[in-house]
């Protein structure tokens, strides 16, 4: 999404990432209120651990036009693991409060 399309607003990968975990919890049947309460917190952790929510500002030289697209790539890997591992410990702590059922997939800690 590159910022909302290079705007430079919320990041791609907060983005990508809160989208996960509604589409995780809707599938796990968790409530709306739930997801929105877990969304909220990933995005505090986020902004505590890489500074903000915003594309403009994560980016390190912000949206040139001639800036090459591979700028955040670090910051990218970064994201993945921080994501990886919140979205895992919010799946561990719903297993621990709702009977889940055991899904068979490539993502079943």
């Amino acid at each position: 999404m590159h910022g909302a399309g290079k705007y430079g607003a919320q990041c791609g990968l907060v983005e990508g990432s809160l989208m996960f975990i509604g589409v995780l919890g809707r599938r796990l049947d968790v409530t709306d209120s739930t997801i929105a309460s877990f969304c909220k917190d990933f995005a505090g952790q986020f902004v505590h651990r890489f500074g903000s929510l915003s594309g403009e500002i994560l980016r390190p030289e912000g949206f040139g036009p001639d800036n090459p697209p591979h700028l955040c790539e670090k910051l990218t890997c970064e994201v993945i693991c921080f994501a990886i591992n919140a979205i895992a410990n919010y799946y561990y702590k719903l297993r621990n409060l709702l009977t889940i059922p055991r899904y068979s997939s490539s993502f079943d800690p």
